[in-house]
């Protein structure tokens, strides 16, 4: 930047600004006093992969940084969970036919008190177990 009033100013705004990334990105300035101005320099280090500012994420796509929505964040997410194999459903698995009750009950009665008032549903879902469908509750392959 050249002949820009202010700089002290310019020079705090552009590092609080590679301070607001998460994760932060180092910006380095310099200014060169001259005749009838400053001149500013700013140099930004390149971006992590994954960078989010003001609350709204951003990936890097070549030498630009793109703004990615919840939509694809959900999306990158599923495909990269759905590689591994405790979080994948387990298709051969048929609840509540193939569910041991009675070994669930006897885990539920050795663990905490609290579990004890939660349907079997609804605590396969908290410890991420099964998940709920329409139709019925799909265990995942760790459960």
């Amino acid at each position: 930047m050249i002949g820009i009033q202010g700089v002290e100013d310019a020079v705090r705004q552009a590092i609080q600004l590679g301070k607001n990334c998460d994760p932060s990105v180092p910006i380095i300035t310099q200014t060169i006093p001259t005749a009838n101005a400053h001149v500013l320099i700013i140099t930004i280090d390149k971006m992590p992969e994954d960078t989010s500012y003001k609350g709204q994420m951003h990936e890097r796509q070549g030498n630009q940084n793109q703004a990615v929505s919840v939509r694809e964040i959900k999306q990158r997410a599923k495909r990269e969970l759905s590689g591994n194999f405790d979080s994948a459903p387990c298709e051969a698995f048929n609840y509540p036919d193939d569910f041991d009750t009675e070994k669930f009950l006897s885990f539920r009665e050795i663990s905490d008190s609290t579990s004890k008032k939660v349907s079997i549903e609804n605590l396969l879902r908290s410890l991420d177990a099964a998940e709920p469908t329409r139709k019925q509750l799909i265990m995942r392959n760790a459960g």
